[in-house]
């Protein structure tokens, strides 16, 4: 193999790898958007029971 043909082959492999690595980036980023979904549907939640205490006890 010449200087060029390393060159290349070290071109591919580091393109390689970082398309791999933006492929887990996206997926990574969908991950983190569910969770966040899920702490946002949680905090809903609970300030719903909050609500619903603080009624109960205004209503005592």
């Amino acid at each position: 193999m010449n200087y060029i043909e390393l060159v290349e082959k070290k071109i591919n492999e580091i393109l390689t790898k970082f398309y791999q690595l933006k492929q887990e980036n996206i997926l990574l980023k969908r991950e983190l958007e569910k969770e966040k979904q899920k702490k946002q549907q949680v905090r809903i939640k609970v300030e719903k029971l909050l609500q619903k205490i603080e009624e109960l006890n205004i209503d005592k």
